[in-house]
């Protein structure tokens, strides 16, 4: 399977994500592979089922990893790539693919039979390129680094951030949609230029703006197939982009220049600042060229887009919103599950984070640990005291990890000894105060 998605990953991702991706581990360790087929009728009536999408996600939960690549109730999409361009569908119109993959990745988060060993999914988190974050917002997806972060305005979740609520309405209102991240280079080029100010007074003042703005783009523009020149028309002298290769003017670049898209350079560099830029999570980006830097060549690169900016869904297991039955087609609502109650339920919160764990082990000693070093820990946050959903929830992992190594084929191994996970099991157990 590993295998056919390697393969299948260069046209079903159509160049947006690297194909080193896929040429490592990623596939092999990820915790759930979503696969999506298109189904069609053969000549002599049998049935044929073609790959048109596939989704790799892991899931993050303490539950089921270690300590050091945890996020709690969170299962994380690592990649998703659809393509219905394929012989079966050029005569029909298959549509809403990649959204129909979401529905299907939420519903199993969603799904209570997910958490019988661990706890219940809280988020679905991702890492969203620039021009698609507005898809992603429009599936519910927000810039929260927690869901205590969200709110709801006029019955609409939204972050809790005002700065962030302003940025988004700022961008919703613009006029172009970037399909591909070309076009949004160009538009971030164009203002960035447009932004570089000179301060000019006289009668000459309105010319000497226009030659620094020309000098900008020209200076920006360093390496792209598009020249700025001036050019008198019936409304004055105006700069336009010239095709290096037709030498005629480019009219997506003219349109960019003629239009106001300030509020995307703004909207990016702000959830830059607020540490949602994967590249850039833990830079100085405090002013907007700290957003951006120049390559060996004197080319712009916007390094901190390359990565993408999280987002995360917060959702309730149990509760399943519309899903839909095929592309194009009609939805149905799932039933409600009932939510099974688990011992453990709530521990994610109760658990001391890295730092704690350091501090309650010197203050509390060994007993706030089952495993070795800082591994297991069985005490509430900021305190001494034994809980029973942390000795629960040791249990669970120690059980979950406690099998042969060679059974192991995800992303995670276990850390110990099977003896370590089957001492970690009996002091959970002598705790717990009867048998799991």
């Amino acid at each position: 399977m590993a295998a056919s998605i390697r393969k299948s990953s260069v046209k079903m991702c159509q160049g947006n994500i690297s194909s080193h991706f896929f040429s490592g581990e990623a596939v092999n360790l990820t915790s759930v592979l979503f696969l999506l087929y298109y189904l069609s009728t053969r000549r002599d009536g049998g049935r044929q089922k073609t790959l048109v999408g596939f989704a790799l996600v892991d899931d993050l939960r303490p539950e089921r990893g270690e300590d050091e690549d945890t996020d709690p109730g969170t299962l994380y999409i690592d990649a998703i790539c659809t393509n219905t361009d394929i012989r079966m569908t050029r005569h029909i119109t298959v549509k809403g693919a990649g959204q129909l993959l979401m529905s299907v990745i939420e519903h199993f988060a969603r799904n209570p039979d997910n958490y019988l060993d661990g706890e219940p999914y809280t988020n679905i988190k991702l890492s969203a390129l620039p021009y698609v974050i507005g898809y992603y917002r429009r599936l519910g997806y927000r810039h929260v680094h927690d869901c205590k972060d969200l709110t709801t305005v006029n019955g609409l979740i939204v972050e809790s951030d005002k700065d962030i609520q302003a940025a988004v309405k700022k961008v919703e209102k613009l006029k172009t949609r970037f399909v591909n991240d070309e076009e949004l280079d160009l538009a971030l080029l164009v203002e960035l230029a447009k932004d570089k100010k000179i301060v000019a007074t006289g009668k000459d003042a309105k010319s000497r703006r226009a030659d620094f703005l020309l000098f900008n783009l020209n200076d920006y523009f360093k390496g792209k197939n598009i020249i700025f020149v001036k050019k008198t028309t019936t409304k004055g002298v105006q700069i336009v982009a010239i095709d290096k290769d037709t030498s005629r003017e480019d009219p997506f670049t003219n349109q960019l220049l003629r239009e106001d898209n300030s509020a995307v350079l703004a909207f990016l560099h702000l959830l830059t600042r607020k540490k949602f830029a994967v590249s850039c999570h833990d830079a100085f980006t405090r002013y907007m060229r700290h957003s951006f830097k120049r390559d060996s060549d004197g080319e712009i690169d916007f390094h901190c887009l390359g990565g993408g900016f999280t987002m995360r869904k917060c959702i309730e297991a149990g509760e399943d919103e519309d899903t839909m039955q095929m592309m194009g087609g009609t939805r149905r609502r799932a039933k409600k599950k009932t939510k099974k109650n688990v011992p453990w339920a709530g521990w994610s919160t109760l658990s001391p984070s890295a730092a704690q764990k350091t501090t309650m082990k010197k203050k509390c000693g060994r007993k706030c640990f089952l495993g070795p070093q800082k591994s297991f820990p069985v005490c509430v946050k900021n305190t001494c005291r034994v809980s029973k959903k942390g000795a629960w929830a040791a249990f669970v992992r120690a059980r979950a990890w406690g099998n042969k190594r060679s059974n192991y084929k995800g992303r995670s191994k276990p850390r110990f000894t099977r003896k370590v996970y089957r001492d970690v099991e009996r002091k959970a157990q002598k705790i717990m105060g009867k048998k799991a």
